[in-house]
């Protein structure tokens, strides 16, 4: 029989696998001179003859798959890809997610399952199907579809990178050493390939900073929130001139604040019962004076009918309120000062950007950058400060008098006392 040419299902079938040229792979035809069949990819693996469907008939994709799967049988990982009869008795990712949940303590588990099914969903697969589907193919298909929606531009092709690997190092996370103990009793496919296939291959997206008109606009008519909408100011003072994320910014708290022997006021940012950090090490963010007091004026205001719950720096008489509400209408505002949500889609974020990119360009010092915003100072330079050597346009701080100032700090410490008194009788 020639080598090139094999019968793909017995005696009578006209069916035939057939050498396209490129090694290790093949095209079923079903008729003679077929050239949109199916390509397959065939390796001879200890001795046997083992046949891979490559699910596409384009021979310049077929090609980029069988580089990934070359690869992964240099590294002995071909359990996931033998395609052996056992296959059909692998666990469904309903159940994997539903022990997952169960065996799982951390507070974000349900989102790293929305963050596997959305991987699934993204590369065209099915989230209540086999869990056979988690291999090296998935995510380099993830990979490839998430760049593809970022089009030509150069910028959102980064963007879209980030996003990618984010978001597979969280669907990841289901498979994390602490974990794996609880899926004894399930038969899962050979995982590795899919937690050691390559993270998405983006263009290095540098920060730059907005236009100056838009800055200069923001930096003119921010004072004016504080009366029409204190939520959406509160996130802007704590954007602006703290840097905080926006997860921090939700959960902070009056309590988090601690004075400092020389009168200064830091936000203690660790992860609590009730809250988890983002980073493993905890920081102390410095909060100005003048940002205090702005922040203690409109403590417990009433917004919607509503008297603000008094111990967030949001005020907000319920979590959506000084949550998402706040947010919504800070980007909002944002936008009408001219800030194009086609280039910084992320609103608020842009005020965290400028405070690095301020604390970054006044001190010189990327470290100490870094520690402020909790990162590394490789991702500060990146991602937090611009390579144009031009100073930021300036957003002052607002203009409080010093007893002002001394005035929110006491009253500050008497209703920090007042609990503790209170117990005490």
């Amino acid at each position: 029989m020639n080598n090139d040419i094999q019968n793909a299902t017995g005696k009578g079938d006209t069916r035939r696998y057939v050498a396209t040229g490129l090694p290790n792979i093949q095209r079923l035809q079903r008729h003679e001179g077929d050239t949109e069949g199916l390509l397959f990819f065939l390796v001879k693996r200890k001795g046997k003859r083992i046949r891979r469907a490559l699910k596409t008939s384009v021979l310049a994709e077929a090609e980029k798959r069988v580089k990934i799967l070359r690869d992964l049988i240099r590294g002995e990982k071909w359990t996931a890809l033998a395609g052996a009869k056992e296959r059909g008795g692998f666990v469904t990712l309903p159940k994997l997610f539903e022990t997952y949940l169960a065996a799982a303590t951390i507070k974000v588990k349900k989102r790293n399952v929305k963050a596997l099914q959305h991987v699934l969903r993204v590369a065209g697969k099915n989230p209540e199907g086999s869990s056979e589907q988690l291999t090296a193919v998935l995510v380099w298909q993830f990979n490839r579809a998430m760049l593809a929606r970022a089009g030509e531009d150069m910028r959102r092709q980064g963007k879209a990178g980030i996003s990618a690997n984010s978001h597979m190092r969280q669907a990841r996370s289901i498979f994390a050493a602490p974990i794996m103990p609880a899926y004894n009793g399930l038969t899962l496919p050979d995982i590795v390939p899919f937690m050691k296939a390559a993270k998405a291959a983006a263009p290095r997206v540098q920060y730059v900073e907005p236009p100056a008109g838009v800055m200069r606009t923001i930096a003119a008519r921010y004072l004016e929130l504080k009366a029409k909408d204190p939520g959406a100011y509160a996130w802007f003072l704590l954007g602006a001139f703290v840097g905080l994320r926006n997860t921090e910014v939700c959960a902070a708290e009056w309590s988090w604040i601690e004075e400092d022997g020389d009168g200064d006021h830091w936000l203690r940012l660790a992860t609590r019962p009730h809250w988890r950090s983002k980073t493993s090490r905890s920081r102390d963010v410095k909060i100005p004076g003048a940002i205090l007091a702005e922040l203690h004026a409109i403590r417990g205001v009433t917004v919607d009918g509503i008297v603000a719950d008094r111990r967030y720096l949001v005020p907000g008489g319920h979590k959506t309120e000084r949550t998402n509400r706040a947010l919504r209408r800070l980007n909002q505002w944002l936008r009408a000062c001219g800030l194009d949500a086609a280039v910084f889609d992320k609103g608020f974020y842009e005020l965290r950007k400028f405070f690095g990119n301020t604390k970054a360009w006044s001190t010189g010092d990327l470290y100490h950058t870094a520690r402020v915003m909790g990162n590394s100072p490789q991702v500060v330079e990146q991602y937090y400060s611009s390579d144009r050597g031009r100073a930021p346009i300036a957003i002052e701080i607002p203009k409080v008098s010093t007893y002002v100032i001394r005035k929110a700090t006491r009253a500050m410490a008497a209703e920090a006392a007042a609990p503790a008194l209170e117990g005490a009788v």
